[in-house]
């Protein structure tokens, strides 16, 4: 696992909105990151749909 590079978070939204296949609402792209552990914060917490949203909305 050290050679793997860590996605961005942006890397993470893209993956999960093209899997479903479908829109989603912020706390359900935040559900599917945290659950396979797509995207990890440095301080370890778990991303929010907050943090999606300022993310998608820049």
């Amino acid at each position: 696992m050290e050679n793997e590079q860590k996605k961005k978070l942006h890397e993470a939204i893209e993956e999960v909105l093209k899997k479903s296949n479908r829109p989603l609402r912020p706390n359900e792209i935040a559900d599917m990151i945290n659950t396979p552990s797509l995207y990890e914060r440095s301080d370890g917490q778990a991303i929010t749909s907050s943090q999606i949203s300022a993310r998608v909305n820049n």
